[in-house]
């Protein structure tokens, strides 16, 4: 396998698009973490086409979907569809804005009164509360309400009519920063599905769903030498120092997170799952193997991977087989 990626690896133009021998594009667009290097599977009749732009304040959300070269333009109005869905579901959660669905929620929730959620709110707080017990704790969307005494798990949910009552949680303030960008991502990936695509690639800053095989490129910490893995129908999402320095804070210390290795990255069956868990992990990782423990009787295909400041990697169970990476002395 080693061999195969050197080749891809020497053979790959970051920064820009490359035409392959079968006519197809490879996208070498450069992210936080992750990097799509190739199609796993190409045939000569199909054609990669690729996508970006900048949504959620700041992140590059890229597309890159395989279709017939007679289906370019379709492809490219179901590409500016799903970046239209991101936009508003961003502004649906950005915590920024005062006058969007998140703040309405939020001032229903310091009144502690009842409040009617949109399909997408009502479904990814939902989830939220489940990744929230399964971690312990660890991943808390209420992070920045004042009142330790209040509760996140106190919501009470009702599915029937979708609303929300807040009165056991007055004073709650909620921030889907940890989740919302994967929620995006898990939309545009089901958006795209509709529409009949079976082999399409979406990464938002980091954020990845892969539809059908792809390999994604790793990036180590302090060697810089790229680690490939493959992904098939499923999500990767990282959090830790990267670029952004130390930013995490930790729900149960209430304090920023005060880790010293590199990354936490979660492969998971939605990326809403694994940019969660990336974040749950990389702060309770002296309790990571209980918090794991806990996560597999409810999450199938979950895998978790820390990576250190010198370039290793340590894997909670077993390492995928498609994982390998690059060294000095192998490029």
């Amino acid at each position: 396998m080693l061999k195969k990626l050197r080749k891809l690896y020497k053979s790959a133009t970051y920064g820009g698009i490359k035409r392959t021998k079968a006519s197809a594009y490879t996208l070498c667009y450069w992210t936080l973490i992750f990097t799509p290097l190739i199609s796993c599977q190409q045939a000569p009749t199909q054609v990669t086409y690729h996508r970006t732009q900048i949504l959620m304040g700041n992140v590059p959300v890229s597309i890159d979907i395989e279709t017939a070269p007679q289906a370019k333009q379709q492809a490219l109005n179901d590409m500016n569809e799903s970046f239209a869905l991101a936009q508003q579901m961003a502004t649906h959660l950005s915590s920024y804005l005062q006058d969007n669905e998140l703040a309405q929620l939020n001032h229903a929730a310091t009144q502690g009164q009842q409040w009617k959620a949109s399909k997408i709110i009502y479904q990814l707080i939902q989830h939220s509360l489940e990744l929230h017990r399964w971690t312990n704790g660890y991943f808390d969307p209420a992070y920045t309400t004042k009142n330790p005494s209040t509760k996140f798990e106190s919501i009470i949910l009702s599915p029937e009519t979708k609303t929300l009552d807040f009165k056991q949680t007055k004073g709650l303030q909620l921030n889907f920063g940890g989740i919302a960008k994967g929620a995006i991502v898990d939309a545009m990936a089901e958006r795209l599905k509709q529409r009949g695509y079976k082999h399409f690639l979406i990464n938002a800053g980091g954020d990845l769903w892969a539809n059908g095989p792809w390999t994604i490129n790793l990036q180590q910490a302090s060697t810089k030498m790229p680690c490939f893995l493959e992904l098939n129908n499923q999500a990767i999402a990282s959090s830790g120092l990267t670029e952004r320095g130390t930013h995490l804070f930790d729900p149960i210390k209430q304090r920023i997170s005060k880790q010293n290795f590199y990354s936490t990255s979660v492969i998971a069956n939605s990326a809403a799952t694994a940019d969660a868990l990336a974040t749950a992990f990389y702060i309770a990782v002296s309790q990571s193997s209980q918090v794991f423990s806990n996560l597999q009787n409810h999450l199938s295909s979950l895998q978790v991977v820390f990576t250190h400041n010198d370039g290793s990697h340590e894997w909670l169970g077993t390492a995928p087989t498609t994982f390998a990476c690059l060294t000095k002395e192998t490029s």
